[in-house]
């Protein structure tokens, strides 16, 4: 319990530079970026917890157009297309992201379902109300505080009126000052280490840059969403572990998750 308050000021929300685009490499997607065990082991298959409870937060309609900013690998853009959507387009500015989605969707490219573009999500070359449902997920950690309201300013001019920006983001303030330190000293009681950098390593490791709060993600929708229709909040994924129905129990993933997601409507 020492490093929650020998940590606390490097911990507290700070917004980094943007690490070079080349770290996001076909290394990072496969070893590192959240969800790579699962893409790794399906081929892109299978969504891991993370992006499953993603998609569900929006309801499909079958004439849908969905954009995924930041695609990754493409594993959620090709979920999307086996749902039935006419029209998929996932961007990235990674060239190894775009090499990685296109070999996944190949099929969906072929037939026209599927679009894998090289794309900045500050500057959408794309026209006004296009799309019906946006998903921004594991990108705005990565963002620095001008882009990611450019991004989001983007995300909201192409959405067709009635469409939703769907987020997901981690770690959060509250996990980075608190949550992850009583998790390792939960582990720590079963012998197990756990990882508990400070926001400025993880900036350098990872590229977390722009580590979010509710009301910080707040702040950056309302900018360009009316606040009525922006609901952000801390949600469990995987509940099922000891530690994380005790969490539930007791109310306390408001500390305790480092998962934040938010959908806005237009």
């Amino acid at each position: 319990m020492i490093q929650i308050f020998k940590n606390y000021k490097h911990n507290t929300r700070h917004i980094y530079e943007e690490p070079p685009i080349e770290i996001y490499n076909k290394d990072y997607y496969e070893n590192k970026c959240g969800g790579f065990e699962t893409f790794c082991h399906s081929n892109g298959e299978d969504l891991d917890a993370v992006r499953q409870y993603v998609l569900s937060l929006c309801p499909l309609q079958h004439d849908y157009s969905a954009l995924d900013i930041g695609c990754g690998r493409g594993e959620i853009v090709l979920s999307l297309a086996r749902t039935g959507l006419p029209y998929v387009l996932g961007i990235d500015l990674s060239d190894d992201s775009i090499n990685i989605s296109r070999k996944v969707c190949a099929q969906q490219i072929e037939n026209g379902q599927i679009v894998i573009q090289k794309m900045s999500a500050t500057q959408l070359e794309l026209d006004d109300k296009v799309f019906d449902v946006i998903y921004m997920t594991d990108i705005v950690e990565h963002l620095s505080d001008a882009n990611l309201k450019s991004a989001i300013s983007e995300a909201h001019r192409v959405l067709k009126p009635g469409g939703s920006l769907v987020i997901h983001t981690l770690p959060t303030v509250n996990y980075k000052l608190y949550g992850q330190y009583i998790t390792k000293y939960y582990f720590g009681l079963k012998g197990v280490e756990w990882w508990t950098p400070t926001s400025k390593e993880e900036a350098a490791l990872c590229g977390h840059v722009n580590i979010q709060s509710k009301s910080s993600l707040e702040f950056y929708l309302y900018e360009s969403f009316e606040a009525k229709s922006v609901k952000v909040f801390y949600d469990v994924v995987n509940s099922g572990s000891a530690l994380k129905r005790l969490i539930n129990l007791l109310g306390l993933w408001k500390i305790m998750s480092p998962h934040l997601w938010a959908v806005a409507t237009k």
